[in-house]
């Protein structure tokens, strides 16, 4: 699911896999007898709020039914196949999603400095792969895939890993990585050790930021003694100042904002210089949510669906950067509270200090801000994995740090 995720090569970009992906998923919950009666009941509650929303939402905004069309295909090839992952996998879902991105992790690391010394190796790996691929970013000069890695003279020192990019890369890096630093109690193990060292590789502001954040909360979590909490100050005081004086985070950061007040008067010239070479106009993330909601206003608290590009470009042809603004514009901003609502429900599990969870919605805000991925099966996943399981990961983690007594008592009952 991770590679058909990334938007990377001919896997993700030809129907024929997802459908083949779903199929085998199907075979597989269906002869192993999968299937509960609880996993039966929320799919069927799913697709019915779901239907019905789009139905309701295609009246209210007073959309053609293409629109309609369009999100139902997006239910049985995306929002289908993250249910069925969860169901065949169960529990261990997290477990094996953590495992992987770390073992895709490595592979990065192994084959960043390659790139850095002489990407033509991988280049010409790439190309054989995509002799076949039909990805949009097969006609992209300096574009190369090999399913597991991607090299991109846009991006030439950067690792972009599985991913089409290093902005994407991140973002999957650093929400897996959150998780398997809330399922260890907020330690650093070997997994986030490999994780964040790819991540610091992807040289990305979303990602460095969302880094910062988790650093403070393993901090914040270190001690068990609140009194001792006052030395976290220094270390907090410390991570500002590297975010202030960083030039890719607060100077990069504000840089794009001027630079996307001073474009937005200016989409005219950038349309003819960017339609030569047959391109899009590349907004960043504050332009990206200006445009987004000067385009639609009041439809922006229903969406407008998964097709909303027909509406956005019909003047120019923007490029979306911005997670937040794309997913106000396919879900609506009812669909983006439940979406967060979800996350959170998970992120409960394994926490309930206030200051941990605002701490955590700053991060899925910066993460959704930073890159347009809340489409992508790998997000939905920490959405609809809560809706399935309701399995309690602060009692799990409680087993971990039992008293000799507390479990001589927990073997004898058991």
């Amino acid at each position: 699911m991770l590679i058909l995720s990334a938007r990377a090569s001919v896997i993700s970009s030809t129907d024929v896999f997802w459908f083949i992906l779903e199929l085998i998923l199907l075979v597989v919950a269906l002869r192993k007898k999968l299937f509960s009666t609880k996993d039966v009941k929320v799919l069927v509650i799913f697709t019915l709020f779901y239907v019905g929303l789009i139905l309701f939402r295609n009246l209210f905004n007073k959309l053609s039914g293409e629109y309609i069309s369009s999100d139902l295909i997006f239910l049985g090839k995306f929002l289908y196949t993250t249910f069925l992952y969860c169901i065949v996998l169960k529990e261990k879902t997290l477990h094996y999603i953590t495992k992987v991105v770390t073992h895709l992790a490595v592979l990065s690391l192994i084959l960043y400095p390659v790139q850095l010394a002489d990407s033509g190796i991988i280049t010409a790996i790439g190309s054989v792969f995509d002799l076949f691929s039909l990805s949009i970013h097969s006609a992209v000069g300096g574009y190369n895939n090999f399913l597991f890695f991607t090299v991109y003279d846009a991006h030439a020192t950067r690792n972009c890993g599985f991913s089409w990019e290093p902005g994407a890369y991140a973002c999957i890096l650093a929400l897996v990585m959150l998780f398997a630093l809330l399922r260890n109690n907020f330690k650093f193990n070997k997994q986030t050790y490999i994780m964040g060292a790819a991540l610091i590789t992807t040289i990305s502001t979303t990602g460095y930021i969302m880094l910062l954040i988790m650093i403070i909360l393993k901090v914040l979590n270190s001690s068990k003694d609140r009194g001792k909490l006052v030395y976290a100050i220094p270390v907090v005081l410390v991570l500002i100042l590297v975010f202030v004086n960083s030039p890719v985070l607060y100077n990069k950061i504000l840089s794009a904002y001027n630079t996307d007040m001073q474009n937005s008067t200016d989409y005219d010239n950038l349309q003819d210089y960017y339609s030569q070479s047959n391109a899009t106009i590349p907004l960043n993330r504050f332009a990206s949510f200006i445009q987004i909601f000067i385009t639609f206003k009041y439809q922006l608290l229903l969406g407008v669906g998964n097709k909303y590009g027909q509406i956005l470009n019909k003047n120019y042809s923007f490029n979306i950067s911005n997670g937040i603004a794309d997913g106000l514009a396919r879900f609506g901003l009812l669909g983006m509270i439940l979406y967060l609502w979800y996350y959170m429900k998970l992120v409960s599990r394994y926490t309930r200090v206030t200051m941990n969870k605002v701490l955590i919605i700053i991060f899925l805000l910066a993460l959704f801000f930073g890159e347009p991925l809340l489409s992508v099966p790998v997000f939905m996943f920490f959405a609809i994995y809560p809706m399935l399981y309701t399995g309690t990961g602060i009692l799990e983690n409680k087993k971990k740090v039992l008293k000799p007594q507390q479990q001589l008592i927990q073997q004898v009952s058991n």
